[in-house]
Formats: C-alpha cells, structure tokens, sequence
C-alpha cells in the first residue's frame, strides 16, 4: 500500500515538475505568429496587451507617437468620445502596468490636437492646438504624471515642437504688438518655465492680405549643429500667390528655405527657393543627410538640397505625394500619406535613385527603425507594417488585432526598444482600445 502512494505521490511530482515547465516554457517562448503563403507575418501574439478604456470609445486617436522613457512607454490617446480631452498614459515596459496618468486639464471639444511634443531630461514639452485664437503649452514630467508648468498662449497656426538642450522652438502667428497677427514668427522657449519670445521673423514679403487672410505659413523650425560646430536654425516658410489681377490668394504659392546662424545672429541665406506652386506647406520636420537637406511636401515632390547654399542637388516627382520617411543607413525609405494607390520606396538619398518600391495601405504614420527592419502603421489598410530598410522585403502586415471591438491601427506613430544581450527588441503600438507590446521582428 505505500508503495502504491508512493507511486502515486512520484507521478504527482512529476506532473507538477512538468506542469511548471510547461508554464515556464509558455512564459518564455516566442509569441505566436501566423505566416501567409508569401512568408509575410499576418498576425502575432503581443507580449503584452492593456485597455486603455473601460468601454467602445469613438473617434479616438491623436497626432503624436509613444516615447520612450527608463522603464516606461508613454502613449497619448483620447480620454473621451463625448468632449474630445486627452491623456497621457505611462506603462511600465516589461509588463505594461498603469505607472501614472495626466488627464489634459483643458477641454475645448474637437478642438484640442496633441500636435507637436519634445523629450528633454524627464520632461515633455507638449503643445496642444485648440483653435485659431490660442495654443495652450504644458511640460510634463515623465516621472510622475505631474504638470510642471502650463500656459495659454494667444496666437494662431503654432507648429511641431522641436526641443533642443533646454530650449525649445515653434512657429507661430503672434498677436501682441507690434505684430498683431501681421507675420508668423519662430519662439524660442524654456523647458523649465514659462519663459519664451520671439526669436526671429522670417523676411517674408507680405504674408497677410486681411486679419482672416493669410498669405503664407512658418512650420516646424529645425536646429542642428552643423560640422563647424556652430548652431544653425533651418526655417522652412511659403507665401502664396494671388489670383491674377485679383486681391485674393490662391491655393498655391511659393516653398523656400532659410538657415540661419544662431551664433553669429545672422543669415547665410534667407530666403531660397525650393518649389513653386506648392499647394501646402511642409508638414513634418526637415531631414538633415550628411551635407544635404531631404525636403518633403505634399505638392508630390522629394527635394533634397545642399544644406549650407540653399541649392536643389535633385527631386523626384511622384503620382501621389506626402511621405512619411526615415533613414535606414544609406537608404531614404519613405511611405505615402495619401492616394488610392500608394507605394513604400527605397531612395539613395545621394542621388535620389530608385533602390526598391512596393505597395502599401497609404495613411503612413511616422516610422520608426529597428536593426535594419522599418515599422510603421497604415490608416488606409489598418496594418502595422515592418520592412526590411535595404531591400524593401515585406516582413509584417499586422492587421487589426481587435476586430471584435471594431478597433483598428491608431494615425499615430510606434516607439521601437532595442533588445539585451542578444534578444530581439520590442515594437510598441496602440490601437484606438488598446496598447501593444510586441517582439521584434529582429
């Protein structure tokens, strides 16, 4: 009879023995994947997933992309269908635990947009448009959720945000004197308080025709230390055209470029001419390549040009314009934004050269680089896509992960984690219900 229990105690053990390897197993192995006939991963188990909400939110989304900070993964989404208010959330990276939230203290209805923020030390200088009137400013300590400062600053048309050391800069349509709406003007600002002003004007000729008639647009100021180690400032500004024999402005007008040095207080060049006819004014931050600018814009046009003269090196025309775009070591690779028909292309950002193109779901978000391998995701076929940056080889099209809950692939962007030790990263993405953390492709 004990030996008959002890039998049976033994099996016992080694079940349990078993049963915990099997957990174990479970727990490290990789996440499952479903590959299509062309080898391309069509749908993957995350490490992680968590609901942002409680129930069915509409309309949700926002312009901005994760970050990354110490050991957490911050996303922005909407708090509420019903009156438009946004939030912050901070997860941690391992396990996707709610660290803290920031509820946006604000609330204009549709017309808040989280367009434009940048990371210094543990802050986030975040820019919220509300309207034609007022943009409201905060700075966020990522630590903690707290609101360090904050402030309604009156004005219109404010640009992207773009932090460097501690300041940061931003276009916008002053309406203190003297300019009074007349011009739109580069701030700079300081991360740790409300203090900003006026940096400069572009010389722009006459950009306002009536007090709700603007003639042309700064957006998205770029500072960069160039190889002399001296601090330039790259304004991208257009004035559009009217209409023949007529006070009215068209839809069209002119794109240029100024550099200016920001230690010797003063231009190298104020005013050259990238493109005419442009139908809107460049939309994203300009991408710096070596001694060249690549220049992206909606009238279906890449431009890259020298840098330090302001002279057109090459452009490609496209079908359908607007690109998200990053550079992959040597390759520019860029999606499109709009069209039926859309295409991701590999360029040599020397020449402009075609190096591989294939098709995409078109509504590119911004994109992110991860050991060789491209993410990004796609309003138009609701997809999180991973490419290969060299060759163009399609390795992920995720589609919805959610279409129980009819949700879908959010227009904002990834955030990308590099791996220890050998082990592959993490891609980091967030429906319009949920938040994601996935194993790399590499």
């Amino acid at each position: 009879m004990m030996r008959f229990l002890g039998v049976i105690f033994n099996s016992f053990c080694l079940l349990v023995i078993l049963a915990g390897c099997s957990l174990f197993d479970k727990e490290q192995s990789a996440p499952r994947e479903v590959v299509n006939e062309e080898g391309v991963v069509i749908e993957k188990s995350p490490i992680w997933r968590v609901n942002l909400y409680e129930d069915i939110k509409e309309n949700v989304g926002s312009f901005l992309s994760p970050i990354l900070h110490d050991n957490l993964v911050i996303t922005p989404s909407s708090e509420s269908d019903l009156d438009g208010s946004w939030a912050l959330w901070a997860l941690t990276i391992d396990e996707g635990k709610k660290v803290w939230e920031w509820e946006e203290p604000n609330n204009y209805w549709w017309l808040n947009q989280l367009r434009g923020s940048g990371k210094v030390s543990n802050l986030w200088i975040e820019k919220e448009y509300n309207g034609y009137n007022a943009d409201n400013f905060y700075a966020i300590d990522l630590n903690s959720g707290e609101t360090v400062w904050s402030q309604n600053r009156p004005g219109s048309w404010a640009g992207d945000v773009f932090v460097y050391g501690d300041k940061y800069y931003y276009a916008q349509f002053p309406m203190e004197a003297p300019y009074y709406g007349r011009y739109c003007a580069v701030y700079e600002g300081d991360v740790y308080s409300t203090d900003h002003e006026i940096y400069l004007v572009p010389e722009t000729d006459s950009i306002r025709l009536s007090p709700n008639n603007h003639l042309g647009f700064v957006d998205n100021p770029l500072v960069f230390e160039g190889e002399d180690a001296v601090q330039y400032m790259l304004i991208p500004f257009s004035e559009y055209q009217l209409e023949p024999g007529t006070e009215f402005p068209t839809h069209y007008g002119n794109l240029y470029m100024a550099l200016y040095d920001m230690d010797a207080k003063e231009y190298v060049y104020s005013k050259a001419l990238v493109a005419t006819e442009v139908q809107a004014l460049v939309d994203e931050v300009p991408m710096i390549y070596e001694d060249r600018l690549i220049l992206f814009n909606i009238r279906d046009e890449v431009i890259a040009f020298d840098l330090y003269t302001g002279d057109v090196v090459w452009q490609n025309h496209y079908d359908q314009g607007a690109f998200s775009m990053i550079l992959v070591n040597s390759v520019l690779v860029m999606s499109q934004q709009l069209g039926d028909e859309t295409y991701a292309y590999g360029l040599d950002p020397e020449t402009g050269q075609q190096l591989w193109v294939r098709p995409s779901g078109g509504g590119a978000s911004d994109m992110q680089e991860l050991n060789g391998v491209v993410y990004w995701k796609d309003r138009g076929d609701a997809s999180l896509y991973a490419v290969d940056g060299l060759t163009g080889e399609l390795i992920w099209r995720l589609g919805d992960p959610d279409p129980e809950s009819e949700s879908w692939w959010k227009s904002d962007g990834v955030a990308v984690l590099p791996g220890e030790n050998g082990e592959k990263g993490r891609v980091f993405a967030s429906s319009h219900l949920r938040f994601y953390c996935f194993e790399a492709a590499r």
